[in-house]
Parts: structure tokens; sequence; C-alpha cells
């Protein structure tokens, strides 16, 4: 894939998360969904905390529009300049629709739960079933750690240790990512540098899909870093927190 595709996926999740961003310091006002300042908190006044929806809006939206516009958009109607690279990757493309179910499926669900909790402080419990929901619904759509070099020439053996490593693996990074969350810029930026790394190898390897959704992610990111960076107007709360974990985890994964 041409530098430029990533460049166009990045700017658009870029400009998507700055106006939902900006808008959500409004709504949380409004809706009352507010971060009071407290003994163990770093920040001495409230602040909104549903960023997140600038994350999950700049991220959805792009990778979503993007896959369904270069799988199944007319070829006639493709511009010129883009034409060739879309009709030959176009199987390709198609060819990752597990995946791609998987990665916005999931990653819809884990969101979700985290959205409620800034919304409804959900119990610990209920917070950890939406996260568990989401990442199985990942793995069955074939994601997961390789241990074929581990358990040698039995495939139902290394099948049954890869979903619980998995499915452990991917909640202690979305729950460490969101214990991160508690400097201005901290979260996001540890991510949007470490997303980056992986956009450059997953294109690198020739996982093209991976390598887009990564671009998207990043861009989304410093949209949101615009509004949380010292001294921040808006916190990502745990709706953020937990998708960003969750992706970081997913691209890992695959």
């Amino acid at each position: 894939m041409k530098t430029h595709f990533y460049l166009i996926l990045f700017s658009s999740s870029l400009l998507i998360s700055l106006i939902v961003t900006g808008k959500s310091i409004r709504w949380a006002h409004s809706w009352g969904i507010l971060d009071e300042p407290g003994e163990r908190k770093v920040h001495t006044t409230t602040k909104p905390r549903i960023g997140g929806l600038g994350i999950a809006a700049g991220f959805f939206l792009t990778v979503i529009a993007a896959v369904l516009l270069a799988a199944y958009l007319p070829l006639e109607l493709v511009p010129s300049f883009f034409r060739e690279t879309i009709a030959s990757n176009r199987s390709g493309i198609r060819s990752q629709a597990l995946s791609f179910i998987g990665l916005m499926g999931g990653g819809l669900i884990v969101f979700a739960g985290g959205f409620l909790d800034d919304c409804k402080n959900l119990s610990p419990k209920m917070k950890l079933t939406w996260e568990t929901v989401g990442v199985l619904f990942l793995i069955g759509t074939g994601f997961r750690l390789d241990f074929h070099k581990v358990i040698w020439n039995d495939p139902m053996g290394e099948y049954l240790l890869s979903i619980p490593v998995t499915a452990l693996w991917i909640l202690f990074l979305i729950n460490a990512f969101n214990l991160l969350d508690n400097m201005d810029g901290l979260s996001a930026g540890v991510c949007a540098i470490t997303t980056t790394f992986f956009g450059i190898y997953a294109h690198w390897m020739g996982e093209y899909f991976l390598a887009g959704a990564m671009a998207c992610l990043v861009g989304a990111l410093l949209g949101f870093l615009r509004y949380n960076w010292h001294p921040s107007k808006i916190f990502m709360g745990d709706g953020g927190a937990l998708l960003i974990g969750f992706l970081v985890a997913a691209f890992t994964c695959k």
C-alpha cells in the first residue's frame, strides 16, 4: 500500500477526533459526566471524562468507511490516482473481512463497557464482563498468540493453550492502559508512539489492513491529545483507555 493511503487515513481520523473530542467537552458538561478532584487525583478542577468518544469516532468511522469504500466502491467512481492501487489490493482487503469484524466488533463492545462506566459507574465485575465479551469476540475471529513453537506437533494442545493465554494477555493490556491514564497525555502518548512502530512493522510484513488501522488509531489519538495535553481540557475516561488497550493488544495477536 502506498504511503499516501496511510496519510489519508491518518488525516481523516485526526480531523474526526478533533471535532468530536472538542464537542465532547460541551456534551460532558451538559450530561454531567465529569471527573471531580480527589485525594488520589492529580487534577484540582472538575473535568469532562468522555474524551474516548473522540478516539472511538476517529478510529471506527475512518476504518469502517475506508474498508467499505476500498472493498466495494465501483472502480469507475474511484479517483484515477487511486484506482490502480485499490484494484490490485481489493481481493486482499476483502480477505481481511474476519479480522475487520473482530477488531471492530470487539473494540465496540469494550468501548461500550468503558463508556457506560464513565456514565454510570459500573461495578468492577460488570466492567470486566464487558471486557471479557469483547476479548472473546476478537479471539473468535482469529486473533490469537501463536504457540506453535512451544508445543510441537500438537495442534489441539497449541489451540487450548493459546485461547486462555491470549485472553489474559489482552485483558492485562486493557487494564494496564486504564491504570496508565493518570497524567495528562500519558496513556494516549504512549499508545500513539507504540502504535506508530507497530504500524511500520505491520506494513513491512505486508499486513496492510492492520497498518492502515494503526494509522487511523494514531490519528485519533493525536486529535484527542490536542485537548488532553497539559493543562488538559478533557480526560479519555474508561471508554477511551479500555479501547486503546484493547486495540494495542489486538495488534500484537495477529
